[in-house]
């Protein structure tokens, strides 16, 4: 009956080391792919600050554009007084 029981608790002790085992290696892995889900939030947070950032500029640049286009037509199409009669030219 003793070797039935050394058995019986060898058997159990055994079970619990793997038990322990996967445990440990459960951890690691997640550890693991928290380590690589930070690393690619930062990542995707850098690109999105890089694109906002280019997108205000060119929205910028596309206003600046305009304005600037908007006053050359507008003095391309401006009227000069005459001297004389205060009329403009015709």
């Amino acid at each position: 009956e003793l070797t039935d029981a050394e058995v019986t608790v060898g058997n159990f002790t055994n079970s619990l080391r793997n038990v322990d085992n996967n445990i440990g290696q459960m951890i690691k892995s997640l550890d693991h792919s928290r380590r690589v889900n930070s690393a690619d939030w930062y990542l995707v947070d850098g690109n999105n600050r890089y694109v906002q950032n280019w997108s205000v500029v060119q929205c910028i640049v596309i206003v600046i554009s305009a304005v600037v286009q908007v006053l050359f037509v507008k003095k391309l199409f401006a009227s000069k007084d005459t001297q004389f009669a205060g009329k403009p030219r015709a």
